[in-house]
């Protein structure tokens, strides 16, 4: 029976931080794509027009019931078959957005739903402009609303990267798996690399607090 060692570890501490960095540049440029596409859906999904609210439907119900694991394979394996060949860096941020658009999709139409209609009429009635209602009542509003929500998928997005391991890109947990091959201390590198996660992700979690307190005194002092 082996003994624990983490000093074994001690020569790859560098590489480690150096995958973590790219997991959560990763999840950043996700995020940054996820975000207009998951507000654009939402306000399709809530339209009026069942011609915009049918394919806005589809796509969130097909890719929110699709596994991330199955919309990567798709994207790095499936579409060089038809011409298309992305890389793996392309390909695993295009499968986090097309996953993470699809829920946020519907965290946004939830805050849609919870802005009372009447303020869409006062601001109407004021002659405001439809780019002056969205930009100046109904997004500000959303994004308060919905704040803690879009946390939560940020996280989720953050430790759903961990998936594009599977193409060989160099993030925290395939670089995790190779240096337990070389070094075959599996258990202790992957106990490392999920305190990396969770350190990452409380980080993330303070931060997105911060943020949060200081939107809504935002909010408060308008």
């Amino acid at each position: 029976m082996s003994t624990l060692d983490f000093g074994a570890l001690s020569p790859y501490m560098g590489t480690l931080l150096d995958a973590l960095r790219v997991t959560l540049e990763i999840s950043v440029l996700a995020v940054i794509c996820s975000l207009p596409i998951g507000l654009g859906l939402a306000f399709l999904r809530t339209s009026r027009h069942l011609a915009l609210r049918i394919p806005a439907a589809i796509y969130v119900e097909v890719l929110r019931n699709v596994p991330l694991l199955v919309i990567i394979y798709i994207l790095f394996y499936g579409l060089p078959g038809y011409g298309l060949t992305l890389g793996a860096f392309t390909s695993g941020i295009a499968a986090l957005t097309l996953n993470g658009s699809a829920y946020l999709t519907e965290v946004f139409r939830g805050g849609l739903i919870a802005i009372p209609r009447g303020q869409f009429e006062a601001a109407r009635s004021l002659g405001l402009p439809q780019r002056h209602v969205l930009g100046s009542v109904v997004i500000p509003q959303l994004f308060r609303i919905t704040f803690p929500a879009l946390g939560n998928q940020v996280v989720g997005l953050i430790l759903g990267s961990a998936l594009v391991s599977v193409i060989g890109i160099n993030e925290l947990t395939h670089v995790s798996y190779v240096i337990g091959s070389r070094t075959f201390r599996y258990f202790e590198v992957f106990v490392v690399a999920g305190v990396l996660y969770l350190v990452a992700v409380q980080v993330l979690n303070r931060l997105w607090e911060v943020a949060g307190r200081r939107l809504r005194k935002g909010m408060v002092r308008q």
